[in-house]
């Protein structure tokens, strides 16, 4: 079996190797690999949600919305109208999630260790953009991309950042909740994420203070 040099860095790896030895440089074709290079590097964490059962109850959703148009109307175009366009957006969320999973590591992260990593949006929800989000051992890095293929970049220094706090959600979303990150300047910055104790449970263990219910947890 034939070794292969590394684009990257030179060093020679076994052609069966998806993988750089020397620098983890993806070495495959795949489009999901490049996911993978720093997460396994740093033994990162991802956060998410099982993706099926959320699916499910999209889908249940979108049909109870079409079940309340005839109910309301009583006119099959309407309630017809009305599960096509539900039918769609409990399709895409799904969909926008995967996309967001599978997107390659950022090249302007690359270098750096990348502590915790999972899908979230600066608006708050999944069907207009969708994106990653990344606490590294300097930082938090942002990067969506619209329904339009447009993309969104945003580093916050750790150094800059006076606390993380979570935000109310309404009872129907309770997997998916707001953070507020805020600056020292008194700038902030909400996301919503997936599984948000998790989220802030690290952050505090990596030395960010924490605001839960009106407590703050520091360790200074």
């Amino acid at each position: 079996m034939s070794d292969k040099p590394c684009l990257s860095c030179g060093v020679l790896n076994p052609s069966d190797h998806l993988f750089c030895e020397g620098c983890g440089f993806n070495l495959s074709d795949s489009d999901i690999a490049p996911v993978y290079i720093n997460t396994l590097k740093h033994d990162s964490v991802l956060i998410t949600i099982d993706l099926f059962y959320r699916r499910i109850f999209y889908f249940v959703l979108a049909t109870l919305l079409g079940v309340g148009a005839e109910w309301i109307w009583h006119d099959h175009q309407i309630t017809a109208g009305v599960l096509a366009l539900a039918w769609f957006v409990a399709w895409y969320i799904p969909h926008a999630f995967h996309q967001a999973i599978t997107q390659p590591i950022p090249t302007e992260i690359l270098s750096k260790n990348i502590i915790a990593y999972g899908p979230a949006s600066k608006s708050g929800l999944f069907i207009v953009s969708f994106g990653m989000f990344y606490f590294l051992d300097d930082g938090f890095f942002f990067k969506s991309y619209s329904f339009l293929g447009h993309a969104y970049f945003l580093f916050i220094e750790k150094s800059n950042i006076d606390s993380v706090s979570g935000l109310e959600q309404l009872p129907l979303a309770q997997s998916s909740s707001k953070i507020c990150i805020t600056l020292k300047g008194g700038v902030e910055h909400r996301l919503s994420v997936y599984k948000r104790t998790q989220w802030l449970m690290l952050m505090y263990s990596h030395g960010i203070d924490v605001l839960i219910e009106g407590l703050r947890f520091t360790k200074s």
